[in-house]
């Protein structure tokens, strides 16, 4: 752009510009045309979104025990792993999208439960995928979700060397005791020292891992809030305000039962926040706080190529229905051993998101930051939450 219609775009002025200028800002989606509703424009954008296969996305459960017991986890944990049956159904599954000569990238979650008590199973699979991958010229990376309990640095080292894993995101909540009580281990084991330490060990040697992006994330509780600012000192004493280090503060919400006594009050929650924000971004941490790109679709529950796979072989359109009372009962959108190609994927609950944007059955077509959060997060508002401060 020319500095002059840089200007009018920063001034929020353009009646200075052009027909030419203004009907290419429109053409290159920088302007809304005044015909259509900002709103109007972006949920059909989100729809449009939701229906290209180009870009096809697993989220992979390969198991369903989890090895810790978090105060407010909504999830019931069992002893499954995927069987050989299942295995062969999800393998299928993937490799047909990768041998699609529609689809230019694949994105494997690994999801849980707790993913690594599959380690193994995880790296058989992806043994697969990446060569795959590799005959068929098709982008392929996969990420991790992970309690962080059973990882090290040669087990990251190897997930990233042999399952193309460039994304892990882990769970700190608190600092010291705080995590440990809040993030229960069955054995009693604390894990708070051994995850910071694989966490060290990991940006010491980032040079073996160089595409890796770390999310570690902090569940905000009442019982760990005063607790948090504390432990942005030690993560930055510890070296962990690497670049590929990302900081996420989440204040908890329902994951499928009541946590309500569990969160902090909007007021105090706002005020912390910020502090806790403001210091982080002091001690040079990095936060993902600003957004960077119109978001689209909003989440793989509004995308029908893009699927959750459990460890049963159950297909869901929502990361959070598995292993959650009542929905890994009522929302279960078919089998992946009932077909080797599951995409497009059934159709699930939020696939109406934007039309019920547009409708006005939720607050986001007025607001402005609708372009760059999408409504943050369909399922909440459904259920009566609101995903958002505004």
């Amino acid at each position: 752009l020319s500095v002059a219609t840089a200007d009018a775009i920063r001034k929020n002025d353009c009646s200075v510009l052009g027909a030419g200028e203004l009907s290419y800002l429109v053409k290159i989606g920088m302007l809304i045309d005044d015909e259509k509703r900002d709103c109007e424009y972006m949920s059909g954008a989100l729809a449009e979104q939701s229906q290209m296969g180009a870009l096809r996305t697993f989220v992979l459960m390969p198991t369903s025990l989890c090895n810790m017991e978090c105060s407010y986890c909504g999830q019931r944990h069992c002893p499954l792993v995927y069987s050989r049956r299942v295995a062969g159904r999800v393998e299928d599954a993937v490799v047909a999208s990768l041998d699609n000569d529609e689809v230019r990238a694949v994105d494997v979650r690994w999801y849980g439960g707790e993913p690594l008590m599959a380690y193994h199973r995880i790296l058989k699979l992806s043994s697969t995928f990446v060569n795959v991958a590799r005959k068929t010229h098709t982008a392929y990376r996969s990420s991790m979700t992970t309690n962080g309990s059973l990882m090290t640095f040669e087990r990251l080292r190897t997930l990233y060397e042999s399952a193309m894993l460039r994304k892990i995101c882990v769970t700190i909540d608190g600092y010291g005791e705080f995590h440990n009580n809040s993030r229960k281990m069955r054995s009693g084991r604390p894990t708070y020292q051994p995850i910071v330490n694989w966490l060290m060990e990991a940006v010491e040697r980032i040079d073996e891992i160089p595409e890796l992006l770390i999310i570690v994330r902090i569940n905000i509780t009442v019982n760990n809030a005063s607790s948090i600012t504390r432990l942005l000192y030690d993560l930055y004493e510890h070296g962990l305000s690497d670049k590929h280090i990302l900081l996420q503060l989440i204040p908890v919400y329902n994951w499928g039962h009541d946590n309500s006594g569990l969160q902090l009050d909007s007021r105090s929650l706002n005020k912390c926040m910020e502090d806790w924000l403001r210091e982080a971004v002091r001690l040079g941490m990095h936060i993902n706080m600003l957004p960077t790109a119109i978001k689209k679709p909003v989440c793989i529950a509004t995308n029908r190529f893009a699927t959750v796979i459990d460890s049963k072989g159950q297909l869901y359109s929502c990361s959070e229905h598995p292993l959650i009372t009542p929905y890994d009962a009522h929302e279960v959108l078919g089998y992946v051993d009932s077909q080797s190609e599951v995409f497009p994927r059934p159709r699930g609950k939020y696939d109406d998101w934007p039309t019920s944007v547009i409708n006005d059955k939720v607050p986001c077509s007025t607001c402005p930051f609708f372009p760059v959060c999408g409504g943050a997060c369909p399922k909440r508002w459904y259920e009566g939450e609101k995903p958002c401060p505004i």
